[in-house]
């Protein structure tokens, strides 16, 4: 008889504590679906003619706010006139990049070169 009736007890506790963890499970995932929506709106980017304005954005982990960049190519935003990108800035861009180029090539060859040999080196151990 009493244990039938602690049983009992127990399985209404057990009912009441399951009811307010899932009310509260509901609440919590209310509140990240709004944290997700705030967050999709955060790189907002707004066409305005030959400009655009990056409203927000995170870069190197900190926040840039109300950025101009220009929509044409071969133009630069200089104070808040688009103005050609000179013949020499772009030469002297075209080199960089080029550079930049040649030493990630590098770079790539020899981490490649190193995996390789690491490969083989776990091979021949019976590792891999």
């Amino acid at each position: 008889m009493t244990r039938i009736a602690i049983t009992e007890q127990l399985d209404r506790l057990l009912s009441q504590k399951l009811e307010r963890y899932k009310r509260y499970l509901l609440e919590s995932m209310a509140q990240e679906w709004t944290a997700s929506i705030d967050d999709l709106t955060e790189a907002d980017v707004m066409k305005q003619g030959r400009t655009q304005l990056i409203r927000r954005r995170i870069r190197k982990g900190k926040l840039q706010r109300n950025i101009r960049k220009s929509n044409v190519k071969g133009y630069t935003l200089k104070g808040k006139k688009l103005v050609r990108i000179g013949t020499a800035q772009r030469l002297k861009m075209k080199r960089g990049a080029r550079r930049g180029a040649l030493k990630r090539r590098g770079k790539m060859m020899s981490s490649l070169r190193k995996r390789k040999l690491s490969l083989r080196k776990r091979k021949t151990m019976g590792i891999h």
